[in-house]
């Protein structure tokens, strides 16, 4: 051979192994990649433009019950629902130009099985030369089954809040609206513990897409507004006062204007007189009074404005109102820059069910006013026609310094608990709720199954660390009974006190009855957490 024949066959040589080393890296990288989506617990799928499928992991096989030929071999759209089919080619149509985008399909597996899935992708590089599309799938079916039951509890509070005006209406004297108020508020406050417990829950989980989590804002939104209604029904709610507390009117208004004013144009200006002086309250009342004043301020300025809100310490003269006696109170001023109310119905303003708002129903500062003056305070209207309203509260101060104790809320610890409610969907929910906080738990439909259960369970020294009592049970034995029956059994029992009667003393007073905690319906994660964190703080002191 020629030298000049050598070089030239070398210099092929380099050039081919050249060129075959892209091909071996893109080789080696792709089964790195294979491997990855192996051990994928989601779903991952790819297919050509024709819709036949060149690769699926393990998870997929799994989920539709299948063999992996038989994957290879089906065509994409075999396992999708027929009503679904148009969504999904949509969906590869948008990812085709777009690259991304995500989707929710029900599917059905070998057996006929129908399942809602969720899945997102695009175009990738499958080869040198050749584009797939690569879709990832995850199983929603929790999810969907809990959207259901959110949407369901939504409609049935609509319902029933709905038949709750009807019969508003033909009640002809306030003194029955009081017995009306204690039932409806109970129901209420049962169906909104499914929806705010499924609303803690849900938003623990996986981020969701907009349309569900424009679901779960929904919710939440009527969740608030029955809330609302049901602490003003409990206004006229007949029995006891209110159990009150020493509490900071500062910390009231910083915790609740801020969360009125989300998502509005109106900006406040807030000014609270330092050392301002504790006040004797029920504190989720005032609260509401608090809400109910910020609340008709952002009515009155819909394009935005400034809303003054001011407290200070005052000392009132006997003159000075009339229906006040002489003493130190705090003054609480709520101010917007409205047009103001009409002189003809400034008088109006506190009666029961008048309101010019289309939407209203007449009783927020009505039930604000009967409030504060079961707190042996007054609310006064200041009125500029075309500059805006203010409206003053006055509430007496306490006689004893205000005494503030912080709370653990971070929980630690594990066990086995006992819930007790006569309604079905209010035990799952809780139930759901203390599971996910990793107890195992056992239910009970009424105070005698909640006793045969503890002393079952305490005869087999399998004691549970807490017991979560309903207070009333229609028709058979509730918590308060069947609590001291409990504690007659094993003195050392952790009771947990939680009713949808928000006003009963015995929900203020837990401690005097034997309980350990109290949880008002409707409760939150951050409730539940805190009160099974009390239960075990006091168990772990008593027991080191």
């Amino acid at each position: 051979m020629r030298e000049g024949d050598s070089k030239r066959a070398l210099l092929r040589k380099k050039y081919r192994i050249k060129k075959q080393l892209p091909r071996k890296e893109f080789y080696l990288n792709h089964k790195r990649y294979q491997a990855i989506l192996e051990n994928q617990n989601d779903m991952v799928i790819r297919f050509r433009a024709d819709l036949t499928i060149s690769y699926a992991n393990e998870t997929v096989c799994r989920y539709f019950n299948c063999s992996y030929r038989e994957i290879m071999t089906a065509h994409l759209l075999d396992g999708v629902c027929e009503e679904d089919v148009e969504n999904v080619l949509e969906f590869i149509k948008k990812s085709l130009f777009e690259n991304r985008g995500s989707i929710c399909v029900r599917v059905k597996n070998s057996h006929g099985e129908i399942g809602w899935t969720e899945w997102s992708g695009g175009v990738i590089l499958a080869a040198p030369s050749s584009v797939e599309i690569q879709v990832v799938g995850r199983n929603i079916a929790e999810r969907k089954r809990m959207e259901e039951e959110l949407n369901n509890s939504r409609l049935n509070l609509s319902r029933l809040a709905e038949e709750s005006e009807k019969k508003l209406t033909h009640v002809d004297q306030l003194k029955n609206l009081g017995v009306l108020a204690g039932g409806i508020a109970h129901d209420f406050n049962n169906l909104l513990t499914v929806i705010s417990g499924n609303i803690s829950l849900a938003t623990m989980m996986h981020p969701f897409p907009d349309n569900c989590m424009e679901l779960l804002k929904e919710v939440e939104k009527a969740a608030l507004q029955a809330r609302d209604l049901t602490r003003q029904l409990m206004v006229f709610s007949k029995g006891e006062d209110l159990f009150r507390e020493t509490a900071s009117i500062r910390e009231l208004l910083q915790e609740s204007i801020p969360f009125l004013l989300r998502g509005s144009s109106v900006k406040c200006e807030l000014s609270i007189q330092e050392k301002l002086r504790p006040v004797e309250i029920n504190k989720g009342q005032v609260g509401q009074v608090i809400n109910n004043l910020v609340i008709n301020a952002l009515q009155a300025m819909p394009d935005g404005g400034i809303l003054h809100v001011e407290a200070s310490n005052g000392y009132l003269y006997s003159e000075e109102l009339s229906n006040l006696p002489e003493g130190w109170y705090i003054k609480i001023t709520v101010r917007d820059q409205g047009e103001g109310i009409p002189e003809e119905y400034l008088n109006q303003i506190f009666d029961p069910y008048f309101t010019t708002k289309k939407e209203g129903n007449g009783l927020g500062l009505y039930s604000s006013l009967s409030i504060i003056r079961q707190h042996g305070g007054d609310i006064q209207a200041e009125n500029t026609l075309g500059e805006g309203t203010a409206f003053h509260v006055y509430i007496p101060v306490a006689i004893e310094d205000l005494v503030g104790t912080e709370y653990p809320v971070k929980h630690m610890w594990r066990g086995k608990i006992l819930i007790m409610d006569d309604q079905e969907s209010v035990r799952n929910t809780l139930g759901r709720m203390v599971t996910h906080l990793g107890y195992v738990v056992e239910y009970a439909r009424d105070g005698m199954e909640a006793l045969e259960k503890y002393q079952r369970n305490l005869v087999a020294k399998q004691p549970f660390n807490a017991v979560i009592m309903d207070l009333t049970v229609p028709g058979a034995m509730g918590g308060r009974e069947a609590t001291q029956r409990i504690l007659n059994l094993d003195n050392e029992a952790k009771v947990i006190l939680t009713s949808g009667y928000a006003n009963d003393m015995l929900m203020e007073d837990f401690a005097a009855y034997g309980y350990c905690e109290a949880i008002p319906k409707p409760y939150s994660m951050d409730s539940v957490i805190k009160a099974l964190t009390e239960i075990m703080i006091q168990d772990k002191k008593i027991h080191s």
